[in-house]
């Protein structure tokens, strides 16, 4: 008799498309400086959760509806979200250990990154 996992991969995907409908919902113009990334948010909390659920190939076909949606470049936003990830995954069994400031420091740092890389590709 095997043992049944549960199926509940439909919670990732539509937390995924929640994300990507925020990221590209229109903010006013004042408050569009502090627009947080959703999407890279929402990635590396599961990358986090369930580490062999979600991965770059995630990433990257996210950032590219990314693109397509808000009409830049292909590959604007799935580079940083690539880049996020791997540094998630690379960092992933660490971060569990460290404090909660710890993980947000360490999160805001790789975050950082992977801003500088949208405004280098920018």
């Amino acid at each position: 008799m095997s043992a049944e996992r549960p199926n509940n991969g439909w919670v990732i995907w539509l937390t995924m498309l929640l994300a990507l409908l925020l990221s590209i919902a229109p903010m006013p113009e004042m408050l569009e400086i502090a627009r947080p990334l959703w999407l890279g948010l929402v990635i590396v909390y599961w990358v986090l959760a369930l580490p062999h659920r979600g991965g770059m190939a995630m990433a990257w076909g996210f950032g590219l509806a990314l693109d397509v949606l808000s009409g830049s470049l292909l590959g604007q936003n799935g580079l940083p979200l690539v880049l996020l990830v791997f540094l998630v995954m690379s960092l992933q069994q660490r971060l569990q250990m460290f404090p909660l400031w710890q993980q947000a420091t360490v999160l805001l740092v790789i975050f950082g990154l992977s801003q500088m890389v949208l405004l280098w590709l920018n």
